[in-house]
């Protein structure tokens, strides 16, 4: 569908310091994630364990350490070098509340990520996720010309079937034994929008796609 994108070394700078500027909310700011995030990145992880797991794939015994941390997020720099994925950390005045993300990006005829968050169990219900889904999801139609983004969401998972709606997705369906979540595979609600829906947070309607704003997009 889309065609593979070489990933060129990863410099060292793009993994220790924040290279792009962050992405601007009225209350948050997505702030590209590096190496130097792994820290903050795993303590909020610890004290979100309970709270994450049973939503999770399941993680291996050594996930929640400093060395599992960085590696993960040497992938993060890879992935955005490559055009493959693009994670944020979600930040309210100094704190890293949660993490956001355009996952699995497929270019050509397809012009698709797939889109992955959580904030932390303090920082709920107060509209940080629901914000920073719409700020991302700008930034992929706006600036990575993106035409549609979606998200899964399981069935008892009210609250975040909440902020997609809140944010201009549509339900789509649902999607039997999905995703595999903490050791069991799970049926999974189906969300999406494209780039010509209305955006709630303007009230302004969308735009036709231009494959061209992002040159990967224009890679068959």
């Amino acid at each position: 569908m889309g065609a593979a994108l070489a990933c060129p070394p990863v410099e060292a700078a793009s993994l220790s310091r924040h290279a792009e500027p962050d992405l601007l909310g009225s209350r948050v700011r997505l702030r590209p994630l590096t190496v130097a995030d792994a820290l903050p990145l795993l303590e909020l992880r610890r004290r979100n364990a309970g709270y994450l797991g049973p939503r999770e794939p399941r993680r291996g015994p050594d996930y929640l350490t400093l060395a599992a941390q960085e590696s993960e997020l040497r992938e993060v720099a890879a992935n955005r070098v490559a055009d493959r994925g693009y994670a944020f950390g979600i930040v309210h005045g100094d704190d890293l509340i949660g993490r956001i993300a355009l996952n699995n990006i497929v270019r050509g005829v397809f012009q698709n990520a797939y889109l992955g968050y959580f904030v932390g169990h303090d920082h709920n219900r107060r509209g940080f996720a629901t914000e920073a889904v719409e700020v991302i999801v700008a930034h992929g139609f706006e600036a990575l010309g993106l035409h549609r983004v979606q998200a899964a969401v399981m069935l008892d998972n009210a609250a975040s079937m909440r902020v997609l709606a809140k944010a201009g997705f549509r339900r789509e369906g649902i999607a039997r034994r999905y995703l595999q979540i903490d050791g069991t595979w799970v049926d999974h609600v189906l969300f999406a929008t494209t780039v010509e829906d209305q955006r709630p947070s303007t009230g302004r309607p969308g735009r036709k796609a231009r494959p061209d704003t992002h040159p990967a997009a224009r890679i068959i």
